[in-house]
């Protein structure tokens, strides 16, 4: 197994006498609970199509219709592996999750918290020379 598995995805497998089912990675009708690995079993011999329906998280997806046949000889069938592009422009983590990319927010946060300080210095004060105006 290769250690850039990508969990997450959706696909829709039909079949003879109108199977049609939702398969997630991970879900239940996947048997091998390995993150990106899908594996269905229990097929009736005929003719399966699998289709993506939903990418992993920050990549594109892949709708290429993969055919396979299920019959006594073959009754284990091996895709291989599936590989998605990732996205442009949206970086992926470790964990898998999609990390959005802001550019100057680091520095602007402390910048508007200077700022509002400094707002508020100003504030107290005009305050403070109203009060001494006053008295």
């Amino acid at each position: 197994m290769s250690s850039d598995l990508l969990a997450g995805s959706v696909w829709r497998l039909t079949g003879p006498d109108g199977f049609d089912e939702v398969v997630a990675d991970n879900g239940d009708l996947d048997v091998d609970k390995t993150d990106g690995v899908v594996n269905v079993g229990g097929l009736e011999f005929g003719e399966y199509t699998l289709v993506e329906e939903t990418a992993p998280v920050g990549y594109v997806l892949d709708s290429t219709p993969r055919v396979f046949t299920v019959t006594e000889e073959t009754a284990v069938v091996d895709l291989g592996q599936i590989t998605n592009d990732q996205q442009p422009g949206v970086p992926v983590g470790p964990d898998g999750d999609e990390h959005l990319v802001t550019t100057g927010t680091d520095v602007l946060w402390p910048l508007g918290a200077v700022g509002l300080a400094l707002g508020l210095v100003g504030v107290t004060l005009l305050a403070m020379k109203a009060r001494k105006r006053m008295s």
